[in-house]
C-alpha cells in the first residue's frame, strides 16, 4: 500500500493508516532523518509502504519501507520492522489451547534485538553483518518500532557461485553462534 508523500510528519494522515502506531512523530522523524543522513536537514516529503510478506512469525506485526527527502534535496530510506508480543499475533488462535499459556509466557519476542549486541556482529563471519539500527521505539502494549537500514535486493539472478558464497557464510555464522560469546538473555538454547 503506498502512501502519499506528506509535506509536514502530522500531515500524513495515510501514513497512519499503514503505520498505525509506528507512525513517527516529528521528534522521531528528525532524529531518523539525521541518523539516516548524518545531516540535520528537515524532511519535507515522505511516503510510507507495506512490504508484503508471508510471515508465520508470532512476533511480526509488519514490515515497512519508508522514503523520504530533505530540505537539502537528500533523499533517504528507511525499513521499518514492528515487533509485538505474540498475545497480539493473528494467528495465535492455531496455538493449541493447552500450549497456549507457555506459549504466550516463554515466546522470546523480543529475541531479535540481540542482533545488535556486539558479542553478535563479533560472531559474524567477513562478510556478513547485520543492517544498520537506527532507532528502537517503544510503542506500547508490547509492542516495538525497529527503524533499520534499508538493505535494497540486488536483482541479479542468483547463480551457483553466489549460492556457495551465501551458504558457506551462513554455515560459518551457525557454528560460531553457538559458542560462549554470542548473548543468549532469553535462555533459549543454541
Amino acid at each position: 500500500m503506498a502512501v502519499a508523500p506528506s509535506s509536514t510528519p502530522s500531515a500524513a494522515p495515510s501514513a497512519v493508516t499503514v503505520l498505525g502506531p509506528a507512525h513517527p512523530g516529528p521528534d522521531v522523524l528528525a532524529a531518523l532523518t539525521r541518523a539516516i543522513t548524518g545531516e540535520d536537514a528537515h524532511t519535507v516529503s515522505w511516503s510510507a509502504h507495506a512490504v508484503p510478506y508471508v510471515s508465520g512469525s508470532p512476533a511480526t506485526a509488519g514490515l515497512h519501507r519508508v522514503r523520504g527527502i530533505t530540505a537539502t534535496g537528500r533523499a533517504w530510506s528507511a525499513f521499518l520492522k514492528v515487533l509485538q508480543h505474540p498475545r497480539h499475533w493473528n494467528r495465535l488462535h492455531e496455538v493449541p489451547q493447552a500450549h497456549r499459556e507457555g506459549f504466550l509466557r516463554d515466546y522470546p519476542w523480543r529475541m531479535e534485538l540481540d542482533a545488535w549486541q556486539p558479542a553478535f556482529g563479533a560472531a559474524l563471519p567477513a562478510g556478513l553483518r547485520v543492517p544498520a539500527l537506527h532507532r528502537l521505539v517503544e510503542l506500547g502494549d508490547d509492542k516495538l518500532a525497529v527503524w533499520m537500514e534499508d538493505v535494497e535486493q540486488d536483482p541479479a539472478p542468483w547463480d551457483d557461485e553466489r549460492f556457495t558464497r551465501a551458504a558457506r557464510l551462513l554455515g560459518a555464522f551457525a557454528a560460531r553462534r553457538c559458542g560462549p560469546a554470542v548473548p543468549n538473555p532469553h535462555g533459549v538454547p543454541p
